[in-house]
């Protein structure tokens, strides 16, 4: 795929990146990503890896900075959580709480309210059917 690509049309540039992101894949693939990372950054091309939840949570910096924070989910418990990437002088860096499940926010409105168990359903399936 040498030389300069001239398209017409924005269904021809989708075909030329499409040819494009499948010729990059091809020589990516030959190399773990370890290596492209050290050589493009040898190159002067700034980048890191895309890391997998796991890697993120065992990465030396997240690790030594503290940005993994525990926090407990009322259904499934104790969970480690990415807080904010940046410190604030004077205040600590904590999460208050894990994400709520579906519907729950609202629930607790409801309820707060003066809702029974029964209306707050019957909201939902009302919400639901009407889509």
């Amino acid at each position: 795929m040498a030389g300069t690509v001239h398209v017409e049309t924005i269904e021809g540039a989708w075909v030329q990146t499409s040819l494009l992101n499948a010729e990059i894949e091809s020589v990516t693939l030959t190399r773990p990503a370890p290596h492209w990372v050290e050589a493009m950054n040898a190159a002067g091309v700034p980048c890191g890896p895309v890391n997998t939840i796991d890697q993120v949570f065992a990465d030396p910096q997240v690790v030594h900075s503290k940005m993994a924070r525990p926090v407990t989910h009322p259904r499934l418990g104790e969970l480690n959580l990415v807080a904010q990437p940046f410190d604030v002088s004077g205040h600590e860096r904590t999460l208050r709480a894990a994400a709520p499940d579906l519907h729950q926010p609202a629930d607790d409105i409801l309820r707060g309210h003066g809702f029974t168990p029964a209306e707050i359903t019957a909201f939902r399936e009302t919400a639901d059917a009407q889509g």
